[in-house]
């Protein structure tokens, strides 16, 4: 069958497929090459539509005659596993035979003769191997029992963490790619410094300085992978296993887990209408090594801090010699009143690590935060950062850098204020009417969620699950308390989706709050 292929779909992983060529076994050679491609085709290790090399290439790169690789391909013909397309070249056929792949010890295998490198050959462990067989550390138990949450890739409301794009940003962010591919340099294609290029650190730290009052210098900017790397990076420059430290209840699951994984020992601190009760945390903890707090919208309640208890906090942190991490995740989107300082512009001993994100801010495919570290901390930053994963992305970083420089940053975070707080006003009295007395809503003073709190009786996880099979995503906030007295309610994402839609969604929600509410037992 003649079949015209993109070149999208050529994928040449063959050309990197390791065959190898033992003239020291009885095996012929031509044999000896078709069991190794046979076999990567059987394990998918190369895929259907896959382009082989040409006869000759592959002779000349195993050393071989020709009329050896030509056998071997003409075998694979004559078994349904290639076709040749007119003036394409040789492909791994769309549809493959079925055939079940012997074990590599099994009578009869492909690669029973095959070299013991070869794929699927004895010696290497199988693909699908006994989980009671494998070795592995404590911490991979504790990464296993890590909160696997797929809602926000979901894009129907009411799936949390999207963001609006408009036009004008789309348009700035193409130009300024197009701009800066036009003109590579060398230095981009290069490593980079692990902290950061310094242009981006450098823009990144007037944003803050400006926006958030947060007093620092490029030197003490870190750029990461999003704001989960860098309380991440946190934990292994603060913290040793065994070390107590504050987190709030309830609070951000993804924090709770690190530190889990970490073996530090969380101290679960209640949240109130202001957010941390500092004087709880004294109580269960008076020498904390850390404390994890979201003072300017808390997650997932949304209190905000005020100055009086945020100046208390950092006096309980200075008595105890604890660090404080401050994850300011969303506070560009304010709606009401004058945001207030960050913690770490109110600390004078810097003890405060202030984490950011701009991917919230943008988008999330963006992958891009910070934090902001005392200068005395740079340099393990910056060896826990190599270690890490070398350095972020430099191509990336000069996009976004020029994108902050040039004014569409600032542009782009006003317009999107303006649209996230009109979407506000058209969906809290749909969403009013269609729960009705069942839940209770309130216009939050920033971000990019709001919270329905439900009413006695109502339990948030089975609304979420009837929700779900309305077509309607919201995610329940009960699972988020450790100790403290769980509350029902459902954390609404309101921003990156559709303005028609959430209206339906809203409805179809009250429909599955109704559903629960009149359920025998509830």
């Amino acid at each position: 069958m003649d079949r015209t292929v993109k070149r999208s779909e050529q994928t040449k992983w063959a050309e990197l497929l390791l065959v190898k060529v033992d003239r020291s076994l009885a095996v012929p050679v031509a044999r000896q090459i078709s069991r190794q491609l046979r076999q990567a085709i059987l394990t998918g290790t190369l895929a259907a539509n896959s382009r082989l090399p040409s006869s000759r290439q592959l002779s000349e790169r195993l050393k071989v005659s020709r009329t050896s690789v030509v056998a071997a391909y003409e075998a694979l013909f004559s078994e349904g596993f290639l076709e040749g397309r007119r003036g394409s070249g040789t492909f791994i056929a769309p549809h493959l035979p079925r055939f079940d792949v012997p074990g590599p010890d099994a009578p009869g295998s492909p690669d029973a003769a095959a070299s013991p490198d070869a794929p699927g050959s004895p010696g290497r462990a199988p693909a699908g191997g006994s989980p009671s067989l494998r070795r592995v550390s404590d911490a991979a138990r504790r990464f296993e029992a890590a909160i696997q949450d797929e809602l926000p890739r979901i894009a129907r409301p009411f799936s949390p963490g999207r963001c609006a794009v408009d036009l004008p940003t789309i348009e700035a962010w193409r130009q300024i790619t197009a701009r800066t591919t036009r003109s590579v340099s060398p230095d981009l294609l290069g490593y980079g410094n692990p902290l950061g290029e310094e242009p981006l650190r450098q823009i990144v730290a007037e944003y803050l300085r400006a926006f958030r009052s947060v007093v620092c210098t490029a030197e003490q900017v870190i750029i990461t992978s999003g704001a989960q790397q860098a309380i991440d990076l946190s934990i292994r420059i603060l913290l040793n296993p065994g070390d107590p430290a504050w987190i709030e209840d309830p609070g951000y699951p993804a924090v709770h887990h690190a530190l889990s994984a970490a073996q530090v020992i969380t101290i679960p601190v209640a949240v109130d209408e202001g957010g941390l009760r500092v004087d709880l945390g004294i109580e269960r903890e008076a020498a904390p090594r850390a404390i994890f707090v979201t003072p300017s919208h808390q997650y997932p309640t949304g209190a905000v801090m005020p100055v009086d208890r945020r100046l208390a906090l950092l006096d309980a942190a200075s008595r105890a010699d604890a660090w404080i991490i401050e994850d300011d995740y969303d506070s560009e989107f304010r709606y009401s009143g004058h945001p207030l300082p960050s913690l770490q512009g109110l600390d004078p001993s810097g003890r405060v690590i202030y984490v950011g994100t701009l991917s919230k801010v943008l988008f999330p495919g963006l992958r891009v935060g910070f934090m902001v570290v005392p200068v005395d901390l740079v340099p393990a930053c910056r060896g826990a950062r190599y270690l890490t994963d070398r350095g972020p992305p430099t191509a990336c970083q000069e996009v976004l850098e020029a994108f902050m420089r040039e004014g569409f940053f600032t542009s782009h975070i006003r317009r999107m204020r303006q649209r996230y707080r009109s979407i506000l006003d058209e969906l809290l009295p749909c969403l009013r009417d269609a729960v009705g007395p069942y839940a209770t809503l309130a216009m939050p003073e920033c971000g990019m969620r709001l919270v329905a709190y439900l009413a006695d009786g109502i339990d948030d996880r089975d609304v979420a699950r009837e929700a779900l099979r309305r077509g309607v995503i919201v995610r329940p906030i009960s699972p988020l308390y450790l100790e403290a007295g769980a509350r029902s309610g459902l954390d609404i994402g309101f921003t990156g989706h559709d303005r028609k839609l959430m209206q339906v969604a809203a409805v179809r929600l009250g429909e599955a709050i109704r559903q629960v509410a009149s359920a025998p037992g509830a």
